[in-house]
């Protein structure tokens, strides 16, 4: 018999030894794969509904700080209730870790700033606002992300607004304990855990962490939208972290005189970033305010 040179698309029982999933669910296609595991496109067999499925590879279930990970991104996603941060509709960890979100056909605001180079004001407003309202839904419920970037923020299209954030990945996030925020991933010796390249200065001391080092975090993803340039850049992961600590960005001019950005959309840009968290805004409805009075008073021309 020839064969077709069709790969057969596989089942959920090729993958998951879950036997609930069977029969719920079909595999559509291969959405990506990381170090830890993959995600898949599924569909609802009686609904026909669409969901996402993260399901971690079976070698790194032995690794028990990437099933702490997976688990507390899975419990932080029933604590969070808002349209600018990812539904997890269930998740479990016998004999799979897996966790089932809700499917958004989108980019991620990375691979948009890899295409465009950067993005207009008015587009990045417009983002960075949505980011704030989700961010501030987190931190209300006692959640720090700890990982805000480019990578983690899903744009899709919607008639509202059109075009929708949505914040993923909540794996290092850190929880409040008692007043306190806390990292509950964390193996015994003290690690960092971030993303380098917006990784907050308090984040890097390995000191306590508040809704203040997401604020960092935001500015540096700001800056990057605006400009598409790093506004903290290393060759190596050491250099990359004491430049946070110690060096001031190159304002925006400097970096190109023809973006044209208006100094009061810097200024809030530069004040996220600030190295000390007494001189950051103080919580995410700050910016967003801040956010929504410069949109105003360019509207009107004022600026």
């Amino acid at each position: 018999m020839e064969s077709t040179g069709r790969q057969k698309r596989p089942t959920l029982a090729d993958i998951i030894s879950n036997s609930t999933f069977i029969g719920r669910f079909e595999i559509l296609e291969l959405l990506g794969e990381g170090a830890t595991g993959k995600v898949y496109k599924i569909r609802e067999t009686s609904s026909g509904k669409i969901f996402a499925l993260k399901l971690i590879k079976n070698k790194m279930v032995a690794n028990p700080s990437v099933v702490m990970q997976f688990r507390q991104e899975s419990d932080i996603g029933y604590r969070l209730n808002h349209e600018n941060i990812a539904t997890i509709y269930e998740f479990g960890l016998r004999p799979n870790a897996y966790v089932i979100l809700e499917y958004y056909d989108g980019e991620s605001l990375s691979k948009v700033i890899s295409q465009n180079g950067n993005l207009n004001v008015d587009r990045s407003v417009n983002i960075f606002e949505q980011i704030c309202y989700g961010l501030e839904h987190a931190h209300q419920k006692g959640v720090v992300h700890c990982d805000i970037k480019p990578e983690n923020i899903l744009l899709i299209k919607c008639e509202k607004k059109g075009e929708c954030v949505k914040i993923v990945d909540f794996g290092i996030s850190e929880l409040k304990v008692r007043g306190e925020f806390r990292s509950v991933n964390l193996e015994p010796e003290k690690e960092f855990f971030g993303s380098p390249l917006y990784a907050s200065p308090e984040q890097i001391r390995l000191l306590p962490t508040d809704p203040r080092s997401d604020i960092y975090s935001l500015g540096c993803l700001m800056y990057k939208t605006l400009t598409g340039v790093q506004p903290i850049d290393g060759d190596d992961l050491k250099t990359c972290l004491v430049k946070h600590l110690t060096l001031v960005p190159l304002k925006f001019a400097e970096v190109n005189p023809d973006l044209n950005i208006d100094k009061e959309l810097e200024n809030i840009v530069q004040r996220c970033m600030a190295k000390e968290v007494e001189n950051r805004f103080q919580s995410a409805r700050d910016v967003s305010r801040a956010l929504r009075i410069y949109r105003a008073r360019k509207s009107l021309g004022i600026i």
